[in-house]
């Protein structure tokens, strides 16, 4: 069986989240969400990836979310990745 690619999508707005996991479904449903509400919590679920081994083919940022901003999310990922 095949293991499941993973989209990180660091976005707060639930409706945005609800939208984009449906079109994967519909054209992929072998990928897998991982949602996050903010850049920190991006940063988390993304280190917890990288202990699993399982790295995101895709991350989705929304430039405006609360607490670390799209910009500092990419900075802060420029770091660890």
């Amino acid at each position: 069986m095949a293991q499941q690619a993973v989209i990180l999508y660091i976005e707060d707005d639930k409706d945005d989240v609800e939208i984009l996991a449906g079109v994967f479904e519909i054209m992929s449903p072998a990928h897998k969400i991982i949602n996050a509400i903010n850049g920190e919590k991006g940063i988390e679920k993304l280190k917890e990836l990288q202990t699993l081994n399982k790295l995101p083919c895709l991350i989705v940022l929304d430039i405006n979310t609360p607490k670390m901003n799209g910009k500092e999310t990419i900075l802060a990922l420029k770091k660890i990745i």
